[in-house]
């Protein structure tokens, strides 16, 4: 299998794959988004949360380190040329989807946190373990 990547990737000297952006919410799909988004800018000025940012070639992306979507819709109403269209109230932002492989070890019973450790934006989260030092009481009575 090889990983292939794109020519101005390679004039940019990555040379390695990278994940595709992912755009803000309700937006086209890519190859439609790229001929329909003018890099206008105006969606990343409606943010209220400032996740939405400029990315390669000028186009809006979604950057989660400074926070999250609350869903709010305003970069779709500041979307002029409709790159952004949500067509009816509870349709789903994004169609991206989340698989977890076989080899996972916390499906072979191993305590592993290392998904949680290595995503970026922290959208893998595990409950808190208890242990030495911890105390898990609910309650705030002392011990006797």
């Amino acid at each position: 299998m090889t990983n292939a990547i794109s020519r101005a990737s390679l004039l940019r000297g990555r040379f390695r794959a990278s994940a595709p952006a992912i755009r803000p919410p309700w937006a086209l799909p890519e190859n439609v988004f790229n001929d329909v988004c003018t890099c206008c800018g105006d969606c990343i000025s409606a943010c209220a949360e400032a996740i939405v940012v400029k990315g390669s070639g000028g186009f809006p992306e979604i950057s989660f380190t400074g926070g999250e979507c609350t869903f709010c819709g305003d970069c779709v109403k500041a979307c002029a040329p409709r790159a952004l269209v949500r067509e009816r109230d509870g349709a789903l932002p994004w169609t991206l989807t989340v698989t977890v492989a076989d080899t996972c070890l916390g499906d072979q019973g191993v305590v592993c946190r290392l998904c949680e450790e290595q995503c970026e934006p922290r959208a893998i989260r595990f409950p808190r373990l208890g242990g030495a030092g911890v105390d898990v009481r609910t309650d705030a009575s002392p011990h006797h």
